[in-house]
């Protein structure tokens, strides 16, 4: 299915997110994936054990990291790129739609 026509809830944490209307907020394109990637992530164990690491630990966590990232099969293997953002880390990565896409963690 192309990326344009994906289309899922949007979960914050792991809530549910409403509308003014009492409705749930769809995601959809691009967003799913990043969504998804974020899900991965905090799934996988590593988001919580980058909390209280050491910078140098960042060598061990990183390339764990963006192996999940391009275990997405919408993720062009060898993409997933990292680097330090205010509120974290920014992972960017193409997708096999040659998309660009942004998570931050």
């Amino acid at each position: 299915m192309p990326i344009a026509d994906l289309e899922d809830l949007r979960i914050d944490g792991d809530d549910l997110v409403f509308g003014p209307d009492g409705e749930p907020v769809m995601v959809r394109g691009l967003a799913v994936v990043e969504q998804d990637i974020r899900h991965a992530l905090r799934e996988s164990g590593l988001i919580q054990s980058l909390k209280g690491a050491r910078p140098a630990d960042l060598v061990l966590f990183i390339p764990r990291i963006l192996r999940v990232v391009e275990d997405d099969p919408r993720v062009r293997p060898g993409t997933a790129k990292w680097q330090d953002a205010d509120a974290g880390l920014r992972i960017t990565a193409t997708t096999m739609e040659h998309q660009a896409l942004t998570v931050t963690i």
